[in-house]
């Protein structure tokens, strides 16, 4: 996943979406039709509520559709939406700490 595609600069994932969604004149109303997602969790994705979505896979599918439907990409929206939701040790994300990497190489 690239960070580097999505520039926020001050902005989060949700405030980024809705700008986009806006500028694109996209009402919550017609991005939940064509997405299929409800609205209430299109709205707590652009409030960065992320408790308020259901599971990781389902969550970040709803991300990853609604930035393609405004013109952001999908796997920088992923990307940030994990960091943002605290999720990198459920995904795998977190890098190496020194103390794994000396029992790593203790066992060699």
């Amino acid at each position: 996943m690239n960070m580097a595609a999505l520039k926020l600069k001050e902005e989060t994932l949700g405030t980024h979406l809705k700008r986009k969604r806006e500028e694109s004149g996209i009402s919550i109303q017609e991005l939940s039709e064509k997405t299929r997602i409800r609205s209430y969790y299109l709205e707590s994705i652009e409030k960065g509520e992320y408790h308020r979505l259901p599971c990781l896979p389902y969550s970040r599918g709803f991300v990853r559709a609604y930035a393609a439907y405004v013109g952001v990409d999908e796997d920088a929206a992923a990307t940030h939406f994990i960091i943002e939701a605290g999720l990198e040790a459920e995904v795998g994300m977190i890098p190496e700490t020194g103390m794994q990497s000396e029992a790593n190489s203790e066992s060699k």
